[in-house]
């Protein structure tokens, strides 16, 4: 069971291309689109993927507890040098550098991620969620 965790991950929420090209509008109309931007939870890349196509000089960091698809992300990326992932539990990795947060995870997570950013996001960053609902209230876009 542990290992299933481990390699396999939680959930497996995917991000359709249609939605990372609406936010790469979005980070395009902030300005962000040579910032570094931070997807928690990132699964197998897709979302990462899908935003290098409409912000290709935005550098991509995507963060996901499981090794099998972190792993699969990076194979996928393989001569994208604005992608990176790391296989890292999300809570133990320092956001502090992030121009943007890219967040879909289970609500449950919400309260917990929502005190990380708030105390290592710097000023001016920008948190955008995806069907889920982000209390903070600076700079953020719910989807």
């Amino acid at each position: 069971m542990i290992t299933d965790h481990l390699l396999y991950g939680g959930e497996d929420f995917e991000t359709s291309r249609e939605v990372a090209e609406q936010i790469g509008k979005i980070i395009t109309d902030h300005k962000l689109d040579r910032g570094l931007l931070y997807d928690l939870g990132s699964c197998r890349g897709d979302f990462a993927f899908g935003l290098n196509r409409a912000c290709p000089n935005l550098r991509i960091v995507g963060i996901d507890y499981s090794l099998l698809r972190t792993w699969f992300a990076r194979l996928r990326s393989v001569g994208i040098n604005a992608l990176t992932f790391l296989k890292a539990d999300i809570f133990d990795v320092d956001v502090s550098k992030a121009d943007i947060c890219f967040i879909y995870l289970p609500r449950p997570m919400m309260p917990l991620i929502e005190a990380k950013l708030w105390n290592e996001m710097k000023p001016g960053s920008l948190v955008i969620t995806y069907r889920v609902f982000y209390r903070l209230g600076a700079r953020i876009r719910n989807f």
